[in-house]
């Protein structure tokens, strides 16, 4: 009687091991997948991240250029360069598309009247 009683036990102890191990293991894939997960999402946050990084890098590169300096001490400072005349347009005038014309251009005028029709 006590040999099958040693035979259930460590039958019980086997399937109970097994049973521990196979709980484990199911963790240990369930924890694989979600890590998958996890990196697919880094991954792609990492491409964004790059791209942006890249667009800086550009926007960076303008901001420094002679250029970029020129055009904001022009339209934000209202600064010229030595000769030349700055002229403020009057609002009406500032938002009109450009190919829209205020004044048909008439080379049989002459150019005092043309600039008077303009403004008057």
């Amino acid at each position: 009687m006590s040999t099958l009683l040693r035979k259930k036990a460590s039958y019980w102890f086997i399937v109970g091991v097994i049973g521990v191990m196979l709980v484990n293991f199911s963790r240990n894939i369930y924890r694989l997948l979600k890590s998958q997960d996890r990196l697919k999402l880094a991954s792609e946050q990492l491409a964004e991240a790059q791209q942006e990084n890249q667009e800086l890098k550009l926007k960076k590169h303008f901001f420094n250029t002679d250029e970029f300096v020129e055009q904001e001490a022009r339209n934000k400072l209202f600064m010229a360069k030595e000769g030349e005349v700055i002229v403020v347009l009057p609002e009406e005038l500032r938002d009109l598309p450009e190919e829209q014309s205020i004044v048909n251009y008439d080379s049989s005028q002459p150019v005092w009247h043309q600039w008077l029709d303009l403004f008057w």
